[in-house]
């Protein structure tokens, strides 16, 4: 482990050295590469966004749509791409028009906008779907076999995790699957962030009404939409009172087999079996900040009352600061005490 960690960084730090422009922000007017030692620029455009440099390439992302960015500080094709995803294997994960196809490192198209989910190549394969079907293929866009499994989870080290008929087990990079003879009853992976169900400490007391979405809306919940700013080394997130609002307080409804989050892919079925999740906001840049918020009651002299909830993150690294990088906040606001109280946080 130690050997390994040591490896890492060193190999971050050649990677570093070879770098020869950076990203910098031009106040009013966005992201510009620019030479990391003169600072002079290196191309008159400016992006929204530019992450950090991730196996030679930054992602990039203006007017909404997004591009990739060399060593050289040029883009390799035109900003086009509704989602995309980081090069593994000298391939990367883009979407248009609701498809996920692959682009080579010169921005060429070498795998069809035809699928509605696609793994990222870890491995010489990987798993797409199209039409509720998985299938493996090659860097090629060859397909190298239709598989028969209900959920695929990625290749790592050369295995993937899947599932078919509610059985969970194990793939190869040539398609030969090993179940397990376990059942599984819920998927393994976590979802999006939601809230799920308020227990009681006896069990005679009713769960909240609709605190776990199971009415399919956001009845007795309250909606926020906001903006959030910089004052000083201070992230400061301010939120107002407003209707569930598309695209920032999403409900997602149980769907089987489940879809996989574009850029996390993660199942977005809720992992403990009920009916709804909640997403809280989008891929859009402009500071935005959502909330959303449940008053419960505890019965009285109630000593064992609790509430869990389940919930996965998908943050962006856009190579700001700590204070403005992303970030999502869950708290209990005790309003008799007026405190918050500590929160018992499980991984």
């Amino acid at each position: 482990m130690r050997t390994s960690l040591l490896f890492s960084f060193l190999l971050s730090a050649t990677i570093s050295s070879a770098q020869s422009v950076v990203a910098v922000q031009r106040q009013g007017h966005g992201y510009q590469f620019v030479n990391r030692q003169t600072k002079s620029p290196v191309s008159d455009v400016f992006w929204d966004e530019a992450e950090p440099f991730v196996n030679g390439f930054s992602r990039v992302l203006k007017n909404e749509h997004f591009s990739f960015v060399d060593l050289d500080g040029k883009p390799i094709c035109e900003t086009q791409f509704e989602g995309a995803r980081n090069f593994s294997n000298k391939l990367a994960a883009v979407e248009k028009n609701g498809l996920w196809g692959f682009i080579d490192e010169s921005g060429k198209i070498v795998i069809p906008f035809k699928y509605e989910i696609a793994f990222d190549f870890k491995e010489s394969v990987t798993g797409v779907y199209k039409n509720k079907k998985w299938y493996l293929v090659n860097m090629k866009a060859d397909v190298v076999k239709e598989l028969d499994i209900t959920v695929f989870y990625g290749f790592r080290n050369g295995q993937a995790k899947i599932e078919k008929d509610g059985r969970q087990g194990i793939m190869n990079t040539r398609g030969e699957i090993s179940l397990n003879s376990i059942v599984s009853k819920v998927p393994a992976a976590i979802k999006i962030p939601y809230q799920r169900s308020a227990a009681n400490g006896n069990g005679s007391s009713a769960c909240p009404e609709n605190i776990d979405f199971e009415y399919g809306s956001f009845l007795n919940w309250k909606c926020f939409i906001g903006k959030v700013d910089s004052v000083g080394n201070t992230n400061v997130i301010t939120v107002n009172p407003s209707p569930p609002t598309a695209n920032r307080h999403t409900l997602y409804s149980r769907t089987l087999p489940s879809p996989l989050d574009a850029f996390g892919l993660f199942p977005t079925n809720p992992p403990d079996g009920s009916n709804f999740a909640v997403r809280l906001g989008n891929t859009n840049i402009g500071a935005q900040a959502e909330r959303i918020q449940y008053a419960i009651h505890v019965p009285l002299n109630d000593s064992n009352f609790s509430i869990r909830y389940d919930y996965a993150v998908v943050f962006q690294d856009p190579g700001h600061t700590s204070w403005t990088q992303p970030r999502f906040n869950a708290k209990l606001f005790d309003s008799a005490a007026n405190t918050f109280p500590g929160l018992h946080a499980q991984r």
